[in-house]
């Protein structure tokens, strides 16, 4: 991560390769000694063959954990008839599929012709999330049945034509009513899954939100523990001479422990909230400090839980288009470098199964790690060091580029990277984002968004909503009334613009993909 970091040149595209940064390692004083026997064939070859092991072993974690989960459910619910319609196990992610889907003419959703909707108790769908719910004493069905015999208790009709007419009311109105109900249970159970279960139900349309929502989520929980810490430094200032401690106390508590009570606080800048230019981009260091692997870990934590069954990898062409967009060059640009696509393949859940690599013991010892780093003491071991060649595999760009986002984030001073390892948002950085976030956020504003459903940390809501505001459905302009006064109270962004630019794009991209493959694809 290191090297691959010291050679990005900042730009919001692809970033080095693999190849380029053994290169710069083996000419390295203090790292080339210890792989300048191998050749860069053989050190990639075992790259390699050390991330295929470690995709093997995420792969068997996770077939386990899905069976396991499945076994229990089933057997929770055992007299249900449509638990083999899904055999062996039915993850989130397939889950999810069929929850979007549309209703089919016959039968449930979930593949069953017993009942329609999907808060009939036999329905599977939403089993998952009912255990954190207060069961119903009817359901749609049992209400759709009582409003039909409500209403054919009512006066007899006089004649044939007159009782078909009250027939098709009466089963229309029922139908209907089923299916408000219908819609008021999956509002419930999508309110529970994103508040309770801590699952979001539909996802950002970038990981740069979700990178953000995972940072604000991680210092949250940092801050209350340093809180917790400084507390308990307080009561102990104050225990009396009655309070005797046993001298030997110290011995029983873990070193990790004893080192994280004073381990050094995050930085914070005091830096004007509201800085006068957006555009204003601090300028890029050539020296980067490094995230640290547990800071890493949380993130890939983090999205894995809340959005891994829902974040698809966006089209080669959708992909170029939002690293050209977030460039901070100005320079045009190689079209081979522009348009190389996306290096993981489009549409796959990459952070679906990261979450069964970092068990609890992975990262408790992650933790120690960075912990010990930051008292200047250097962590040993073949399991420390496995740990970290892990995070750095599944951050790579071959599985969910997670580094590379951090690069550019960085770049955009959106986050900063603290000489510690952490992590933090960098004051003003909601004034510094590219537009395709604020698009981005129409999707999973307050307003749109009142229950939370897209699992967006408050704090990244607030911000972006206190900063910008919307002019007529066409642009955004500041929403302080200071900055937008230095800007003449001039749009700063134009969605119509915006499109326009990405359209011109997608077809400069596709026009270059036909040139370079056509021949191959169509024989031209």
């Amino acid at each position: 991560i290191k090297t691959s970091r010291q050679l990005s040149t900042g730009m919001a595209l692809m970033p080095v390769n693999i190849r380029d940064v053994l290169l710069t390692m083996k000419s390295s004083d203090s790292l080339g000694k210890n792989i300048r026997r191998r050749g860069i064939d053989a050190l990639e070859a075992k790259l390699l063959y050390e991330g295929k092991a470690v995709e093997a072993e995420m792969s068997i974690r996770a077939e386990k954990y899905w069976e396991s989960k499945w076994k229990m459910e089933v057997s929770e619910d055992a007299g249900n008839e449509n638990n083999k319609i899904f055999e062996p196990f039915l993850t989130d992610a397939k889950r999810n599929i069929l929850r979007s889907m549309a209703r089919p003419s016959k039968g449930c959703k979930c593949g069953s012709i017993s009942h329609d909707l999907v808060n009939n108790p036999q329905c599977i769908l939403f089993r998952d999330v009912k255990a954190f719910t207060s069961p119903e004493i009817s359901t749609a069905d049992e209400r759709k049945r009582e409003t039909f015999l409500l209403l054919s208790k009512k006066k007899k009709p006089r004649t044939a034509l007159e009782a078909a007419y009250i027939e098709r009311f009466m089963k229309l109105r029922a139908e209907n009513d089923a299916q408000e109900e219908e819609a008021k249970f999956v509002l419930e159970m999508e309110k529970k899954q994103a508040a309770e279960m801590k699952m979001a139900v539909f996802a950002p349309g970038t990981l740069c939100v979700m990178v953000l929502s995972a940072v604000a989520v991680i210092n949250e929980s940092l801050s209350g523990v340093e809180e917790a810490e400084s507390m308990d430094e307080e009561n102990e200032g104050e225990t009396t001479a009655n309070d005797e401690v046993d001298e030997d106390h110290d011995a029983d508590i873990p070193l990790t422990a004893l080192i994280g009570s004073k381990k050094l606080k995050r930085s914070h800048s005091t830096t004007d909230t509201f800085p006068s230019k957006r555009l204003k981009i601090g300028k890029i260091s050539s020296k980067k400090e490094l995230p640290s692997s547990y800071f890493l870990a949380r993130i890939l934590e983090y999205v894995s839980q809340t959005f891994g069954h829902l974040f698809h990898e966006p089209s080669h062409a959708e992909y170029s288009w939002q690293q050209r967009h977030r460039s901070v060059l100005t320079k045009p640009l190689p079209k081979d470098v522009m348009f190389r696509g996306n290096p993981r393949n489009p549409g796959a859940l990459s952070f679906e199964n990261i979450r069964f690599l970092l068990d609890k013991e992975r990262m408790i010892r992650l933790q120690s790690a960075w912990e010990k780093s930051n008292a200047e003491i250097n962590p040993a071991g073949i399991e420390s060091w496995n740990d970290e060649w892990i995070i750095t595999y599944l951050s790579s760009n071959k599985i969910t580029g997670l580094s590379h986002e951090i690069d550019v984030m960085e770049n955009l001073d959106l986050i900063t990277v603290n000489p510690s390892g952490s992590i933090d948002l960098k004051p003003g950085w909601e004034k510094r984002v590219p537009q395709i976030i604020l698009i981005d956020m129409k999707e999973w504003g307050t307003e749109v968004d009142p229950h939370n459903l897209f699992c967006i940390h408050p704090s990244v809501k607030s911000a972006l909503e206190m900063a910008w505001e919307r002019v007529d459905d066409y642009g955004w302009r500041y929403a302080n009334e200071t900055d937008a006064i230095e800007e003449n109270n001039e749009v700063v962004f134009d969605d119509e613009e915006y499109y326009l630019r990405k359209q011109i794009f997608e077809e400069n991209f596709n026009n270059f993909v036909n040139e370079d493959s056509g021949m191959g694809n169509f024989g031209i």
